[in-house]
């Protein structure tokens, strides 16, 4: 996870299979609930699923999946 200001990382977390509730764990983990962003970018994975989403939204945080086909806009999460 980067934040956006300079692309500081905030967190990192590594599994081969990544379902919808660890990523809402990540989120957790790298945000605490009072200091979570407004907006999150993220890719269109089919990992991101209702408990992600769930997540984010009580967290006061809108999602914003980047565009189909359009790899320039993951330029950061592909590095």
């Amino acid at each position: 996870i980067l934040r956006h200001a300079r692309r500081p990382l905030v967190k990192i977390g590594v599994t081969t299979n990544p379902t919808a509730e660890w990523i809402a764990g990540q989120v957790t983990e790298a945000f605490p609930w009072e200091d979570a962003p407004l907006h999150l970018i993220r890719d269109r994975d089919g990992a991101f699923g209702p408990a992600y989403a769930r997540r984010i939204h009580a967290m006061g945080s809108r999602d914003h999946p980047t565009a189909p086909r359009s790899p320039w806009q993951n330029a950061h999460v592909e590095q």
